[in-house]
């Protein structure tokens, strides 16, 4: 999931919700809900994948810092025994 289910959600929903303000039938506007749920939740599961996929990775990068701070750390005790 990505910036182009992003895309396709918005579109969905964009189409769902046009669709039920200019529908007067209702069968119409059964396939109008269900285009505008499609579209939402496609829209939902990606903003969650990306927001998932940034703190996954904001914690290895963290992760990383501290491996390299603490090599940096036993190399200065190592090089400089002052």
């Amino acid at each position: 999931m990505g910036s182009g289910s992003g895309a396709v959600g918005s579109a969905l929903t964009v189409v769902g919700g046009s669709l039920i303000l200019t529908s007067t039938i209702w069968t119409a506007g059964g396939t109008a809900f269900t285009v505008l749920l499609a579209g939402t939740s496609l829209g939902l599961a990606s903003g969650l994948a990306g927001g998932a996929a940034t703190i996954t990775e904001s914690v290895i990068k963290s992760k990383q810092v501290a491996l390299a701070q603490r090599a940096i750390e036993k190399d200065k005790v190592l090089l400089c025994p002052c």
